[in-house]
């Protein structure tokens, strides 16, 4: 992380240089190009001249291009192209005219913070060997030979001095630049780092948070369940109470009559039986399932789920082969059916078709409930099964029948799960283990 920042800065700065040495070379020799040919100059030192000037500025922006590849190599790249530039100079200029040091500091520069400070030091040691090379050739070019003013050594000395400090400072600087900057890298990742961390820590509360709204839903949804399920056990003693009083009244043999009270007896009884199952439920009492047969059990589920549906919608019962022996709890699964039922009686809305189907599917016994009403839209089905959420009015749902019906399954080892259905409706599935 460290290395990339510091590669990063290093791009930057031979992107701008190249780009501006290129640019700057090729609008300078241009025109000195044509200044030179308009006054007569040799004209072969001319086109020599603007041949180097060209080259020099095709290398700096080739510098430019390869820094998109290999940073060090356009580092080098660069800073030769540059000697090389300078050379030619202080071949030309007599020791006497060499300016300041502005050249060879930009080449010690991206020498030193590009490639390195070895490489620094042998830029400064190419650059030494040139002003000695140039001096040497004015020297021994004079007239008389190796006849110079002092003003000559004076310069000489100046611009080998200049060279050679340029190079110390420009080394400190870098030493000081870069530890700076891997040092404001690190700061920027242990930054990165702690906001990665503090965004973890943002998740885990916000998890933890829907887990207590949650487990405050669970519980309020229980207390509701206790409160409707003691007023619900009054009014089954007392329907139970008025059909013993009938029985009174009615002979055995009034068969239509007789039936209606048998009816309503077995299902104030079985009524009664949930209603203790979901006071148990809410109070968390402990489950206990039992084996169940699912092909003898169903079938006295079967005339509570009809009433429960009305004439209007149809009925269709499959029950697969094989062995449907099951764990579970009878009350706990006519209670879960009863829930669907309703659920689909008031999503159908009219005529229209509800199939229970009972079959074997890897290892488990698969009671499968779907209907042909509206069905729920993709965007709420993961929130079908939370307790208080529905679609109904409020006059017509507290949402809970889902939320119990579920819970029911899973306390007693079973699951409840809603599966896509493939065309319009709802399927939901109550996955049991098998005995």
């Amino acid at each position: 992380m460290v290395k990339q920042g510091l590669d990063a800065h290093r791009r930057a700065l031979v992107r701008v240089l190249g780009l501006l040495v290129g640019i700057t070379i090729i609008g300078v020799g241009s025109y000195g190009f044509t200044v030179n040919l308009r006054v007569g100059g040799p004209v072969p030192l001319t086109f020599l001249r603007f041949a180097k000037d060209m080259l020099t500025a095709m290398a700096a922006l080739a510098a430019f291009g390869l820094t998109f590849r290999n940073v060090r190599a356009s580092g080098w790249l660069l800073s030769a192209a540059l000697l090389v530039y300078l050379g030619w100079y202080y071949a030309v200029t007599p020791v006497l005219d060499l300016p300041s040091a502005l050249l060879p500091l930009v080449i010690m520069i991206i020498a030193a913070y590009v490639v390195g400070r070895r490489a620094l030091w042998m830029f400064m040691a190419a650059m030494e060997v040139v002003t000695v090379a140039s001096a040497a050739a004015e020297w021994l070019g004079a007239d008389p030979p190796m006849s110079v003013p002092p003003e000559f050594v004076v310069a000489f000395f100046r611009q080998l001095f200049q060279i050679a400090l340029v190079a110390v400072l420009v080394d400190r600087t870098i030493v000081v630049l870069s530890t700076a900057v891997e040092r404001s890298d690190e700061q920027r990742q242990k930054a990165e780092q702690l906001s990665a961390r503090l965004g973890e820590q943002m998740d885990v509360t916000m998890e933890l948070q829907r887990q207590v709204n949650r487990s405050a839903q669970t519980e309020a949804a229980a207390s509701l369940a206790t409160a409707v399920s003691h007023d619900l056990g009054n009014l089954l003693n007392v329907i139970a109470a008025y059909v013993e009083r009938a029985w009174g009244h009615v002979r055995q043999t009034e068969g239509v009559l007789a039936d209606s009270l048998n009816g309503i007896e077995a299902a104030a009884d079985r009524a009664v039986r949930l209603n203790q199952r979901i006071t148990s439920l809410a109070k968390a009492s402990p489950r206990h399932p039992t084996a169940i047969d699912l092909a003898g059990v169903l079938p006295e589920i079967v005339p509570l789920l009809a009433m429960t549906l009305g004439q209007a919608i149809e009925l269709r019962v499959d029950v697969g082969p094989g062995d449907h022996r099951v764990s579970f709890d009878e009350p706990c699964l006519a209670l879960i059916l009863l829930n669907l039922a309703t659920n689909a009686r008031d999503a159908i809305a009219g005529r229209g078709v509800v199939e229970l189907a009972c079959r074997v599917e890897d290892g488990r016994a698969v009671v499968s409930f779907s209907d042909s009403g509206k069905g729920i839209p993709k965007a709420q089905r993961a929130s079908v099964f939370e307790p208080f959420w529905t679609t109904k009015a409020p006059q017509n749902g507290t949402g809970l029948g889902l939320f119990s019906a579920r819970q029911m399954a899973e306390s007693l080892g079973g699951q409840l799960l809603l599966r896509d259905a493939s065309e319009r409706g709802t399927c939901f599935e109550l996955r049991l283990r098998r005995v």
